[in-house]
């Protein structure tokens, strides 16, 4: 009763502790040092994942057993009989720390590095974005016959427009693309699987310059969902420089550009949103292929040296991706991790190495009577390895679950965006590559606990070892 009351207290506190990082973040600002309790989340779920395979660790073990009882010769009732007893909370719960703590760091550093190329994408759009002063269509011809250009797209960016729901007013991006604009960000990192609806926008129709007085326009346009769900009985109309347009709402999208702006998001076409003077021309030209940055900044260069100024301003999401990545504090951020996790290796490794150690002459014994019944001397890693694997196989399993819930369920509140140099919040991504890591190193500590095993016991002799006294019951 008493063990069953400090396990649910355990418990208790580890979620009690996932609930406040959560809601209070990392990087909380309510108390003027930092919060230790905060800070021990990641120990206190490692601690729960521990006592989790304590009570669950029979049930598997027993049933494993059962088969190994029904192989033939010794070895399988013996290994079944080590197997069932050969768990011990301390160095199970010392293994699954470790373990957390090395998982936990390398699913970190994978959810930065992928939201850091996210990132990247999110501001660029593209392999490069150009952006000029006004007009770019002549500059965008210029781009698409340039080697390794495969697309150029133009559009143009008003952020912060005014629009109008019918019942209340709010603030929208307003993106306004040419016909080659779906086709080209459809295969970027979220663009949304719905992003090919920005087809159906009327590329072919360009809105005059309405009369002084005259109805205004109504235009299809392609809408956030949020946005749509939001639009009153009077319809929907969006503000830009100074002109109002009269939406038709064509469909929605999940596509949101968070780089150009934040959300939520109109698309219109180009030459259906026009101002007093004319339709709006595009300011913005979207460069992609192998060869985008190069002719981006040769472009950017040649304009530079013609007009003596640099109106032409240039970004590269490869540039902007190493930038982000060669920074000091990411940098820095991640090779503690990666150094966290080379320490928590070497703490499994010696906790594995003692766990070996401290049943090398309970096993010697074991070995020795088995030699009196004719099993080669040889077969001795058997014994080690059926006595360490269940417990290195538990802690794996606890750590390496407890290490990415750790990512997955506080991710978003370790303040990951500081790193990434984000729009918002990075997705975690638990990387099977960092696990299979993690499963690699466990299997070396097992063959490294195997042969340690081997070597303590491998000069004892049988008659030393089986005289009076050091048998149980002896």
């Amino acid at each position: 009763a008493a063990r069953a009351v400090l396990e649910a207290g355990a418990l208790g506190v580890a979620a009690g502790a996932v609930v406040a990082l959560r809601s209070r973040g990392l990087l909380q600002t309510t108390s003027l040092d930092a919060d230790p309790f905060l800070g021990a989340t990641p120990l206190l779920v490692a601690l729960a994942a521990g006592l989790v395979v304590l009570r669950l660790y029979p049930w598997p073990v027993a049933w494993v057993a059962n088969l190994a009882r029904r192989s033939r010769g010794v070895l399988g009732i013996v290994g079944a009989s080590r197997a069932r007893r050969a768990l011990r909370p301390l160095p199970l719960l010392v293994l699954t720390l470790t373990v957390t703590v090395g998982a936990g760091g390398l699913l970190v550093v994978s959810t930065v590095r992928d939201g850091q190329d996210r990132a990247s994408w999110d501001r660029v759009g593209a392999d490069a974005m150009v952006t000029g002063p006004d007009d770019v269509r002549a500059l965008a011809e210029r781009l698409r016959a340039a080697d390794g250009v495969t697309a150029v797209t133009t559009g143009r960016v008003v952020q912060a427009a005014r629009i109008d729901l019918g019942n209340r007013g709010d603030e929208a991006t307003l993106v306004i693309v040419d016909q080659t604009y779906a086709g080209a960000v459809a295969g970027l990192p979220g663009a949304g699987a719905d992003v090919g609806v920005l087809d159906e926008l009327p590329y072919d129709l360009t809105v005059p310059v309405p009369e002084r007085g005259a109805a205004r326009p109504v235009v299809p346009m392609v809408v956030s969902p949020e946005l749509a769900a939001r639009v009153g009985e009077r319809g929907l109309s969006v503000w830009a420089h100074g002109s109002r347009t009269q939406v038709e709402v064509l469909g929605t999208t999940e596509h949101a550009p968070r780089g150009l702006g934040p959300g939520p998001y109109v698309f219109a076409a180009l030459g259906t949103v026009v101002a007093d003077e004319g339709p709006l021309p595009p300011d913005v030209a979207w460069v992609h292929g192998p060869g985008a940055g190069a002719a981006a900044t040769a472009l950017a260069e040649a304009e530079a040296a013609r007009t003596g100024t640099r109106s032409v301003r240039v970004e590269v999401q490869a540039e902007l991706l190493a930038q982000g990545r060669s920074g000091a504090l990411v940098v820095g951020v991640e090779r503690m991790l990666v150094l966290g996790a080379g320490v928590a290796g070497l703490l499994a490794a010696v906790a594995a190495v003692a766990t070996a150690l401290a049943g090398a002459r309970e096993r010697g014994r074991t070995l020795a009577m088995l030699r009196t019944l004719g099993m080669r001397p040889r077969l001795g890693w058997w014994l080690a390895g059926v006595e360490l694997a269940p417990t290195l196989l538990a802690a794996l399993v606890a750590g390496g679950a407890a290490g990415a819930a750790v990512v997955w369920l506080l991710g978003g509140s370790l303040g990951l965006e500081v790193l990434i140099g984000g729009i918002d919040t990075p997705t975690v991504s638990v990387d099977a590559a960092a696990l299979a890591w993690v499963g690699a190193a466990g299997l070396a500590l097992l063959v490294a606990a195997v042969a340690v095993d081997a070597l303590a016991h491998r000069r004892l002799r049988l008659s030393e070892v089986l005289r009076v006294g050091e048998t149980p019951g002896g």
